[in-house]
């Protein structure tokens, strides 16, 4: 595999009358950052904090490091016979106590990434190394519990996508809010999806995700910066029906193609998982 390396880290933002910029916003309806885990005191992925998902891909791997967790995941698309559409499948660390956790912030490197795509499919391939999701409301949808659709999911993500300009190594740093559209949520739409800065491969850096639920926000954060976007407050109408959700994932979208071979390949080192306090499993 031939890595795609960049040393530094941009906070470049993309400003709009939605957005509400400040450095490090302090919440007074919400507790400090504790540490989650560190895999220092214990050199593995313990049960009691997480459970661990993937779906079906080429290479995959969950391990400890030294005191740091290294994840890796690569998909190769599938050889078609039309250049439409495209796989989206994740790896995923999923919290054991997600209804007690509404703010997540992780320190993370991205060892290294590669994304190829389709010149015949408008639909282009994305490598996600890293990415933090909360799914906390439902916006009242009718349905039986386990049933997903209205579910919220909020999530910051590191991204690049096979057509981007961007130079070599820079990833996007991305805020969105997603409503699923089905009981299983594998399809939806999003209710704002927002670029907030960059990042380069190579250089430690932290993504935070928090849920001001009392002014109907989250809370995008990456470096020293957050960003706030408020939703309508009649999305949240009470919990998620599909279950509630805190998770550190990995993502490939990998586009079909008739003649050339597609991929999203990436690498991560992990140093650090907070939460807020009342949320840590001693």
């Amino acid at each position: 595999m031939t890595w795609s390396r960049r040393s530094g880290i941009t906070l470049g933002l993309l400003l709009s009358c939605s957005l509400s910029l400040a450095p490090r916003l302090a919440l007074a309806s919400h507790e400090p950052f504790a540490v989650y885990e560190d895999w220092k005191s214990a050199p593995e992925i313990r049960g009691d904090r997480w459970s661990g998902a993937v779906d079906p891909a080429q290479e995959v791997e969950r391990r400890i490091q030294g005191s740091h967790l290294v994840m890796r995941y690569r998909k190769v698309g599938l050889l078609t016979f039309a250049p439409v559409g495209s796989m989206n499948v994740f790896h995923r660390l999923t919290a054991a106590n997600p209804v007690a956790i509404d703010q997540l912030e992780a320190d993370v490197e991205v060892n290294g990434f590669e994304v190829s795509g389709c010149a015949a499919n408008v639909t282009p391939s994305a490598t996600v190394p890293a990415a933090l999701t909360l799914t906390k409301f439902n916006d009242g949808t009718a349905g039986a519990p386990g049933n997903g659709t209205g579910d919220h999911l909020a999530r910051i993500r590191v991204r690049r996508v096979s057509t981007s300009t961007d130079p070599e190594g820079v990833l996007a740093v991305e805020g969105s809010l997603f409503r699923c559209g089905d009981p299983a949520c594998v399809g939806g739409a999003f209710v704002f999806l927002e670029q907030i800065g960059t990042v380069t491969v190579g250089e430690r850096f932290t993504l935070r995700l928090i849920w001001d639920s009392p002014s109907n926000q989250f809370i995008y954060g990456v470096g020293d910066l957050d960003v706030a976007i408020p939703y309508a407050p009649g999305l949240n109408v009470r919990p998620a029906f599909g279950g509630q959700l805190a998770d550190l994932r990995m993502q490939a979208t990998v586009a079909n193609c008739t003649t050339a071979r597609t991929e999203a390949d990436a690498e991560i080192k992990v140093y650090e998982i907070r939460a807020n306090a009342s949320a840590v499993i001693p």
